[in-house]
């Protein structure tokens, strides 16, 4: 049976919808009036699944026939979702590790560790590996977990080890002030016993990066795209073909390579790398996916009309991009419990600053769902410009309209509306180049 049911109910929900998605589509369930949901959709093979409900997430792990009860409160997220039902001891074990994770701090490596000398980072991130693979070794035994799953979860922290092995002489480097040359990062001798193609890993994030990463690395660099503008997309793409013979390996690359490509950069140089993808890929169904999303984007190509945000300002005033009409508009999609966006708040208070006289206005749009949290912030900070809390959070027109996923993200309108650039360059990156490139300003 190729379909999976879940069902379920939320305590404090973010938003009034929830989705589950895993690399090539997501379905989308709204919540009734008790806020509880009922979802069912395909499922050809088992695979990894994110569930979520407004910036709240949890990985899950789906098989063919499951048929699921979760519940879950988002003020306790990860402490409180719960599964039951057919399938639930393989998502209560992706629970239960993102919350051991959590609550061991090691979800992420800490940038500190890159300080150390190469031998003493080697030894940090081995005991790191032991400590992610010790949950999975004690479930291995159970009578009701997936075989597939117990191999894929060895398998993700192998590689997730290689991709800190392979950052360390750049970061070494940055966290030291030192030149990379001077850095001893050399790893081969580790990372040579890695298996390259291994089409059942397919689907483990931290080996379709690494292998990612293996492919920009080993690449000709062919010079006859160097004009591009994305041309390090398209070195990727020439990466896998040069280095990969099992098709399904090759197509699985190509098309995550190019979906990401639409998902991170935009439209706007789509083209060229379409064009690549298109000429290597053989996979029928895949190239009909990346299509079918492109057309969902195309909406966003520049010089189309922007998709209209409202809202409240910080002084309870209702605004919306028409009352902007007349100017540029550069806006920021943030939210206050997000790092990134955080950190981005002085170089946007900088350029303000730098352009207060010239034809552009600047407008933070926070997705947050806690009005008080934002208001709070937006004072302790002094963030200036248009400070506006977004109807409907993620569904926000604007928000919804651009597909955004993630944040922060930038967005740059002319004067009449119309897009210039739907993934603008951040304020600490190059965003005064394009803007005075723009008439007018």
């Amino acid at each position: 049976m190729n379909t999976v049911k879940i069902s379920g109910k939320i305590t404090n929900p973010n938003n009034d919808f929830v989705y589950f998605q895993n690399e090539t589509k997501a379905d989308t369930f709204y919540l009734n009036e008790d806020n509880e949901f009922a979802a069912e959709f395909k499922l050809n093979e088992a695979s990894y699944y994110v569930f979520a409900d407004g910036n709240e997430s949890s990985k899950m792990f789906l098989t063919p026939g499951d048929d699921l009860q979760m519940s879950l409160d988002t003020k306790e997220f990860d402490e409180t979702i719960k599964y039951e039902g057919q399938g639930a001891v393989n998502c209560n074990y992706m629970a239960e590790k993102y919350l051991f994770e959590e609550q061991n701090n090691i979800q992420h490596l800490d940038y500190e560790l890159y300080k150390l000398d190469k031998t003493d980072f080697l030894n940090k991130v081995d005991s790191l590996l032991e400590l992610k693979t010790r949950l999975i070794s004690k479930k291995e035994n159970h009578p009701e977990i997936s075989e597939k799953l117990i191999r894929l979860e060895k398998i993700d922290p192998l590689y997730g080890w290689a991709l800190n092995l392979n950052s360390y002489k750049q970061y070494h480097a940055y966290m030291n002030k030192v030149k990379m040359e001077d850095v001893d990062g050399d790893f081969s001798e580790q990372l040579d016993k890695l298996e390259l193609e291994n089409e059942t890993y397919l689907g483990i994030y931290n080996y379709n990066e690494y292998i990612r990463r293996y492919s920009w690395k080993t690449s000709k660099k062919d010079s006859s795209y160097i004009d591009h503008p994305l041309h390090y997309r398209i070195w990727v793409l020439l990466g896998i073909d040069e280095n990969f013979k099992n098709d399904k390996i090759r197509n699985h690359l190509f098309y995550i390579s190019t979906k990401e490509v639409l998902e991170h950069d935009g439209v706007n140089y789509f083209e060229g790398v379409h064009k690549v993808f298109d000429s290597l890929c053989k996979d029928d169904a895949l190239k009909t996916s990346l299509n079918e999303l492109y057309k969902e984007y195309e909406s966003m190509k520049a010089g189309n009309p922007s998709p209209i945000f409202t809202g409240e300002d910080i002084n309870g005033n209702r605004i919306s991009l028409g009352d902007l009409k007349g100017k540029y508009v550069y806006v920021d999609v943030w939210a206050t419990w997000c790092g990134p966006c955080k950190g981005e708040i002085p170089h946007l208070a900088k350029l303000e600053e730098e352009y207060h006289d010239r034809n552009i206005a600047f407008v933070s749009l926070s997705v947050d769902t806690d009005k008080d949290a934002w208001a709070k912030m937006v004072q302790d900070k002094e963030m200036k410009g248009h400070q506006v809390f977004a109807d409907n959070n993620w569904q926000n027109p604007f928000v919804a309209g651009y597909k955004i996923k993630g944040v922060p993200t930038f967005v740059l309108i002319d004067p009449q509306g119309n897009i210039v650039d739907a993934n603008a360059p951040r304020p600490s990156g190059a965003i005064k180049d394009l803007l005075e490139k723009q008439q007018g300003l």
